[in-house]
């Protein structure tokens, strides 16, 4: 959570972008392809030398940057490619190669215990980076069952796999969240809104009444950015309820005002024409 705060990053899913832009004199992303292109080697050969089929965190003395690489390669990783840099990251962040005092983490070179625990370690960074556990936690409550996996998939931008995971740590990780890392959390915007059953507004938390249809009926939902959607109300230009009240209370102001204006112009009118008489009446003595 304080890698999210650190780098400003506010929506989900979540964008390495941002991190490695930031870190980019201290560590670079490298993709299996661009390393099998620059060494003319085989996938088999690339595997082999990270000793893994999904990435690898490695340190470089000679240029005093860390690298990490992700499988790009193999069709069967889809999603996985996050969680894979997201689980690297969290073994530069959290210093494992330094405590390890390698520059690459392996079970050859470290015992079965301690590489399980490096391992065990950065699985829970990355699910964390990745989808937050208040967050998750969100998610999952106000979601069906049948829906929850999917939902988590799709907001989080994770594996399906890497959301049931999520989903069963959610209690176990909560335990590291104190309440301001939990409020700093819902900071975060994810797609997953409140939308009214009877016309789609898309409700602000804590409203249990469509401003526009009065419905008080709603459910949450996954609302994908780049899928159009029905126009809703407030698109179509339609006024909320309060909007049409306070439109009355401002015609009435108005309304008022032109009395109390038209009122002020009948005064001075009148006072005007009583003048008038006034000077008629004082020049018909010497006329």
């Amino acid at each position: 959570m304080e890698v999210l705060v650190e780098f400003d990053i506010l929506q989900t899913p979540v964008c390495f972008t941002k991190i490695f832009s930031a870190l980019s004199n201290e560590i670079r992303l490298m993709r299996y392809s661009e390393y099998m292109k620059r060494c003319q080697c085989s996938l088999e050969d690339t595997v082999a030398v990270m000793q893994s089929s999904d990435g690898a965190c490695i340190y470089k003395p000679s240029v005093g940057k860390y690298l990490i690489f992700y499988n790009d390669v193999d069709p069967r990783m889809g999603r996985r490619e996050r969680f894979t840099i997201a689980h690297e990251l969290g073994h530069y962040f959290l210093g494992h190669l330094e405590k390890a005092g390698t520059n690459i983490l392996c079970r050859g070179e470290l015992s079965e215990s301690e590489y399980a625990r490096y391992e065990r370690e950065a699985d829970v960074f990355a699910r964390n980076l990745l989808s937050p556990a208040p967050l998750a936690y969100r998610v999952f409550y106000y979601s069906t069952r049948e829906e929850a996996y999917t939902n988590t998939q799709k907001i989080f931008g994770i594996s399906y796999q890497a959301a049931v995971t999520r989903l069963n740590c959610i209690d176990a990780d909560l335990n590291y969240y104190s309440g301001l890392m939990t409020q700093d959390c819902y900071k975060i915007n994810i797609p997953f809104k409140k939308v009214c059953n009877s016309c789609g507004t898309i409700l602000e938390d804590g409203k249990d009444e469509c401003p526009y249809c009065s419905s008080s009926k709603s459910h949450y939902e996954f609302v994908d950015p780049d899928k159009p959607r029905k126009p809703t109300p407030k698109e179509m230009g339609f006024m909320t309820y309060e909007e049409i009240e306070e439109e009355y209370r401002m015609q009435k102001y108005r309304e008022k005002y032109q009395e109390t204006l038209l009122w002020f112009r009948k005064q001075e009118e009148a006072e005007e024409e009583r003048k008038r008489q006034k000077m008629y009446k004082y020049l018909g003595k010497y006329l």
